[in-house]
């Protein structure tokens, strides 16, 4: 009876020093995982090394930060909102083959091509806009109509394309 216990024992010490091992030999790994295999340094100095390189990104991070809005204020003045009105301004030909087109930055300035189509010959104009408003010449209502529709939409010019076309 006393060898059964004591095989017992045996058996239950033999299988909690392999439980652990085994812990140990996890520690030991993900050590060697967190020190990138590197002895030399303690876990302290490669920590301090990560939270270096942290503070490095963020200092990057809010750098670019601030790039992205230069950049975001300096494309309002790109061409970003078009719009595109066909019309037929003589009686006397057949279909919309004039057009006029109105090329906005983001603060509704830019300029309304007129493209006025006959017969003929084709006549082009061009018309300053500042504010959604003509700064030289008068607007006509098609030329005012495009400038509504490039002042309105904020789609991409090929959807914007699309949408006055139909």
């Amino acid at each position: 009876m006393e060898s059964v216990i004591l095989f017992v024992l045996i058996g239950l010490i033999v299988g909690w020093m392999s439980v652990l091992t085994l812990n140990l030999y996890k520690m030991m790994s993900h050590y060697r995982t967190l020190t990138g295999g590197n002895n030399k340094k303690n876990l302290q100095e490669i920590l301090t090394e990560i939270l270096g390189h942290v503070n490095e990104h963020s200092t990057r991070q809010d750098y670019f930060e601030k790039e992205v809005d230069t950049l975001k204020k300096d494309t309002k003045y790109h061409i970003q909102k078009m719009g595109l009105v066909r019309f037929n301004p003589f009686a006397n030909t057949g279909g919309e083959q004039s057009f006029i087109i109105a090329l906005l930055d983001g603060y509704n300035s830019g300029l309304v091509i007129t493209s006025l189509h006959n017969r003929g010959n084709t006549r082009w104009y061009i018309k300053r806009v500042m504010d959604g408003k003509s700064v030289d010449h008068e607007l006509s209502s098609e030329e005012k109509e495009a400038v509504k529709h490039a002042s309105i939409l904020k789609e991409g010019w090929s959807n914007t394309l699309l949408a006055m076309m139909k």
